[in-house]
């Protein structure tokens, strides 16, 4: 066989060169992606900053203090607005911004393909036609043909095809969002009025009636004092009460602890209520446990914590 229709040997073919250059593309694009978040996050500061100057620069009139007076049945009797020129940035604050998180997702796909192939194909005819045979059959295979003295035509053909790849997909996921320790003040406000006072007294065993029974109970009394501006006793100003656990049975009670049947304070502006864990609430192998009682007379209002 003529040496210029030997079969041609197929390269290698090599995907080392895009792997070697993968890792360091993908590196320098995760340090570019740092760098602009980075600089992104410097620009958002230094808006924040100007934007926060520029409010605090900008003073506007407004109700520094509201001062309300309370009379002695609890209602508000005057609404009294101070008002002063404070900086805006008091009652706007700008909103600051972070990168809660950036997250880069990488995979890389390498393949290789090679394949090398070669045939020959041969063919009798007649000898006035060979070479128009010849010609056409080898157009049409796209070989070369020779034609021999015998009349035979051999054709060859030889294919190489040799294939890299190097391919890569990227996912890229940011969150931007408000910060959230970042809060406008809000206004002072000034109340006036009476002042409503609640101790706890300490805690107690229930007792059976019969002597040294066991304990079926705790008990608990507050004391609440009420009084008006100029620190008198305010009597008869009956006090609402509410009570975290619905369990929980109380009583009202003057200051001598006789019973007082319609929660309203006495001559020395003192209401006690009694607080009872007993029933169904009590349970002689659990520790005591904290509930939350509100008293209140229209706004005047108190929250104390007791353990009973």
């Amino acid at each position: 066989m003529p040496e210029e229709y030997a079969p041609v040997k197929a390269s290698e073919s090599a995907v080392s060169d895009e792997m070697a250059n993968g890792g360091p593309a993908f590196g320098s694009f995760v340090s570019k992606v740092g760098s602009a978040i980075a600089e992104a996050q410097k620009s958002l500061d230094e808006t924040l900053v100007s934007t926060a100057v520029a409010l605090a620069d900008k003073d506007i009139e407004v109700v520094a203090i509201w001062e309300q007076k309370i009379n002695d049945d609890g209602e508000m009797e005057e609404g009294k607005p101070i008002k002063e020129k404070l900086p805006l940035v008091t009652y706007i604050m700008p909103t600051a911004y972070q990168w809660k998180q950036v997250i880069l997702r990488a995979d890389m796909y390498v393949a290789k393909f090679n394949v090398a192939n070669g045939f020959n194909i041969k063919g009798s005819y007649k000898t006035e036609t060979e070479e128009g045979m010849g010609g056409e059959l080898a157009e049409l295979l796209g070989t070369r043909a020779s034609t021999s003295s015998s009349g035979e035509t051999s054709f060859e053909q030889t294919a190489s095809l040799s294939a890299n790849a190097a391919a890569g997909w990227l996912h890229m996921e940011a969150t931007l969002e408000p910060r959230p320790d970042i809060k406008p003040p809000q206004p002072f406000v000034v109340q006036k009025g009476p002042r409503m006072k609640v101790t706890a007294g300490p805690r107690e065993n229930i007792k059976g009636e019969e002597q040294d029974s066991e304990t079926i109970g705790r008990k608990v009394t507050l004391t609440v004092e009420l009084r008006n501006v100029v620190n008198d006793p305010l009597k008869g100003k009956h006090i609402s009460v509410q009570i975290s656990e619905p369990l929980i049975n109380y009583t009202f009670l003057n200051s001598d602890d006789t019973e007082n049947k319609n929660g309203n304070t006495g001559d020395d502006g003192i209401l006690k209520i009694e607080l009872r864990r007993e029933g169904s609430a009590y349970d002689k192998d659990k520790p005591p446990e904290p509930i939350t009682v509100k008293t209140w007379l229209g706004l005047i209002t108190q929250q104390v914590l007791v353990s009973i």
